[in-house]
């Protein structure tokens, strides 16, 4: 079982729903243009992988209306 490093907080500017997710150590959170997006540590980078994901609101399914409100460690890594 994967262990969550880090937690982000998410506000949706759609429905001002806000919600979190966290994530395991090497996942990564790239704000593209358009919209947020998991880059999963677990990626294949094949055509069937679904590891990585556009990051969703949970009440209204937008993807395009969310936002970053914070960042924060849930435990210290010590280089293990």
């Amino acid at each position: 079982m994967k262990m969550n490093k880090f937690k982000v907080k998410y506000k949706c500017l759609n429905c001002s729903y806000e919600f979190s997710e966290g994530y395991t150590k090497g996942d990564r959170i790239v704000e593209h243009w358009d919209c947020i997006y998991l880059e999963a540590n677990e990626c294949t980078h094949g055509i069937g992988c679904n590891a990585c994901r556009s990051i969703m609101c949970p009440n209204c399914d937008s993807k395009k209306d969310i936002k970053i409100v914070s960042r924060s460690a849930l435990e210290k890594d010590n280089g293990i």
